[in-house]
């Protein structure tokens, strides 16, 4: 380590793990840019700032650990961490500047406080950060989000949202997610954690004819569909199965194998039944049922 005063000036070494001397009071900037070996960094709570392009680069750091005393991070602090997959900002910190996790295309979950909601679209949303994000918990204490704070989030699946939310602004979450949502109204009993696919699937549920929801559910019901075979739930697998919208000879094989594999039986006894009653056979079934149907 470079340390000067309390400022840590640069890392030399090439550790994979690092833990930061607990004298330093700020990450200087560029301190660890491009250490391409680092894996994972140890952030004492002396630290109060981690400055500009402070790990940018570190192509292998996985995990980061910011502590409850860092009040600050710099732009690009964390920029290009290619292999970064999630972040807890504590609710200490009350500046992010600009392009923060630029580049971070591996982080897929954010914890972020209210100074993060407050700001998230002017630091987060202009970046291809948000294009990856599927799981963000929201602290508490915030009490609104702003209009297309989430818009971009096409893969968000989670979002846990505190007691303390008040509003959620208009084109809060991606548009297909957003049209279905607004019609529900929000309530203090959507606080918690929102899991996406089941707020779409209480929709269908709701009305299992509603066009814009059976539109969404097309698109994505491979993705969707092991959602409610992993919960158990079997009223929705058989309104699944009774729409006949959803459920193809092409996909079927599929979703019956994912029972198999998660031991989920009686999801593939309701698919393997539906097949059969469509006569949903490649030509080695049909041949084998005609033997012993004879």
């Amino acid at each position: 380590f470079v340390i000067g005063g309390k400022v840590l000036i640069k890392y030399k070494g090439n550790d994979k793990a690092v833990t930061i001397p607990d004298n330093v009071t700020s990450i200087g900037e560029g301190a660890f840019s491009s250490c391409k070996s680092l894996a994972s960094v140890t952030i004492p709570d002396s630290v109060t700032s981690i400055g500009r392009s402070a790990f940018s680069g570190c192509e292998s750091l996985t995990s980061v650990t910011i502590p409850d005393s860092v009040t600050s991070t710099g732009d690009w602090a964390f920029s290009c961490c290619t292999s970064l997959t999630g972040v807890t900002i504590p609710d200490s910190v009350t500046s992010i500047e600009e392009n923060a996790f630029w580049g971070c295309s591996s982080l897929t979950s954010l914890i972020i406080p209210q100074i993060g909601v407050n700001k998230f679209t002017d630091i987060f949303s202009k970046y291809s950060l948000i294009n990856h994000l599927n799981d963000i918990v929201i602290s508490e204490g915030a009490t609104h989000i702003k209009k297309n704070t989430f818009k971009e989030c096409i893969n968000l699946k989670r979002m846990s949202i505190p007691d303390s939310m008040k509003s959620i602004g208009e084109s809060a979450f991606p548009p297909e997610i957003e049209i279905i949502y607004r019609g529900m109204k929000f309530t203090s009993d959507k606080t918690g954690t929102i899991h996406m696919d089941e707020l779409i699937w209480s929709v269908f549920r709701a009305n299992p004819d509603d066009e814009r929801t059976v539109t969404y559910i097309k698109k994505n019901f491979t993705k969707m569909f092991p959602f409610l075979i992993d919960r158990d739930d079997a009223d929705t697998v058989q309104k699944v199965i009774d729409s006949g919208k959803f459920l193809t000879k092409r996909n079927i094989d599929k979703h019956i194998q994912y029972a198999i594999d998660k031991q989920k039986y009686e999801a593939q006894v309701m698919l393997t039944s539906y097949k059969a009653q469509q006569g949903w056979y490649d030509d080695d079934e049909k041949t084998i049922k005609k033997k012993f149907s004879l």
